[in-house]
């Protein structure tokens, strides 16, 4: 029996009748496709030659990837043209976005990126971990047609400076590798060494003139790169030819290059681990990422959750970012998730004033036009009970104070 007659057939309602699925028009078939799962398209694709064109078909993937991205970035805007006269990483070269279908692949890679990392800055493996200096804050956000990096840095408790980091996208000068969803490797190349890999207006034009040989008269002859689908013998012919002619220039460039940087020289590599970044709520107000002033360490950022594995539950504070007295990692504090009834103690009382007289510290410190913003003491809703290891009070007074 043919393997097509073995797909189903679909009742269209139509007296005494099945339609089969393979006689629908393309339209309703990627529509159906559409509600499968990839790997059941995939499926689908080995069965036949009809379905094989259906889920390969652009319209299939541009509706699936609108659901999935089309409400975080500008879809069209990382699609790249069939012109390879740009720098492309070799590690993106099989995800280099010219059609849908590629672009759902490119994206479901990077889009694990998004959110908050700490990772430790190339280059210093002399420091002791937990140093401030060592250890930094990394997120990334969704953008028109990349996916952007910004450092996180706290110059002082009310503030949080973003500072321009990578551009993660399938032109650009970075790679990543995502483990498991939670430890990442970032490779970043220098625009200097990717020279050798930006292809000339002669590398197109001589190959395009090639390719008008096997087709005369073709689109080809006239378009500087031809119009031959993905996967045939002239579109790999054509990028071969593209990858092999070079102007001197370029070979210039090479030739000077050091033998040991390779084709794209060696990239600073960053490892990144992932921070969990809990969700508060109307029961667990406190959850989420906080800051802290410790003093002379500076401003840290600590993770808050609730603990109910004991007897009471309990609020739990973990370093995000760490200092020679609290590493990276380690409980800073923890609390009683009940807080103390009111009236307070006149020993709660007294931390309260403490808290206030800090405060007037450290705008006495901050001198005008510092550009250091000046910190006004919050209203104390709830005090809570507990032990900690920090070096001085530990700020986290309002909702303004997440990040």
């Amino acid at each position: 029996m043919d393997v097509s007659e073995g797909v189903g057939a679909l009742d269209l309602g139509e007296k005494g009748g099945w339609s089969p699925l393979l006689n629908l028009p393309a339209c309703v078939l990627e529509h159906i496709l559409g509600l499968l799962d990839v790997r059941d398209i995939a499926s689908c694709g080995e069965t036949c030659k009809e379905l094989r064109l259906a889920a390969a078909s652009d319209g299939l993937w541009r509706g699936i990837c609108r659901v999935q991205w089309s409400s975080h970035t500008q879809l069209a805007d990382w699609i790249i043209g069939r012109s390879l006269g740009c720098f492309v990483l070799r590690e993106h070269e099989a995800l280099a976005p010219r059609n849908y279908r590629s672009l759902y692949r490119l994206l479901s890679k990077y889009e694990q990126l998004i959110g908050i990392w700490r990772g430790e800055p190339p280059g210093r493996p002399d420091m002791p971990a937990g140093n401030a200096l060592r250890e930094s804050l990394y997120e990334f956000r969704w953008q028109h047609d990349c996916i952007e990096g910004s450092q996180l840095i706290f110059d002082d408790i009310a503030s949080c400076k973003r500072v321009p980091f990578q551009r993660i996208h399938a032109l650009g000068l970075a790679a990543a590798e995502i483990v498991d969803n939670m430890h990442c490797l970032l490779k970043l190349y220098d625009a200097s060494s990717m020279a050798g890999r930006q292809l000339s207006h002669a590398a197109e034009a001589a190959a395009a003139v090639a390719m008008s040989h096997f087709h005369p008269g073709s689109p080809a002859a006239t378009s500087p790169l031809g119009t031959s689908p993905e996967g045939s013998f002239e579109y790999e012919m054509l990028r071969f030819m593209q990858g092999n002619v070079a102007s001197n220039r370029s070979r210039r460039k090479r030739s000077l290059r050091s033998p040991s940087q390779g084709r794209l020289g060696i990239p600073v590599v960053h490892h990144l681990t992932r921070v969990e970044r809990p969700l508060p709520s109307k029961k667990h107000p406190l959850a989420g990422l906080w800051k802290g002033d410790y003093g002379v360490h500076g401003v840290q950022v600590v993770v808050v959750v609730y603990d109910f594995s004991g007897p009471a539950a309990r609020i739990l504070a973990t370093k995000v970012t760490g200092d020679g007295n609290v590493p990276a990692g380690m409980q800073t504090f923890f609390a009683k998730a009940a807080p103390i009834a009111e009236p307070w103690s006149p020993k709660e009382q007294a931390l309260i004033q403490l808290r206030t007289v800090f405060l007037a510290d450290v705008q006495q410190q901050n001198q005008p036009g510092s550009g250091v913003h000046q910190a006004n003491a919050k209203q104390v809703v709830a005090c809570f009970k507990g032990k900690g290891k920090v070096v001085s009070v530990v700020q986290g007074g309002d909702k303004d104070t997440k990040l």
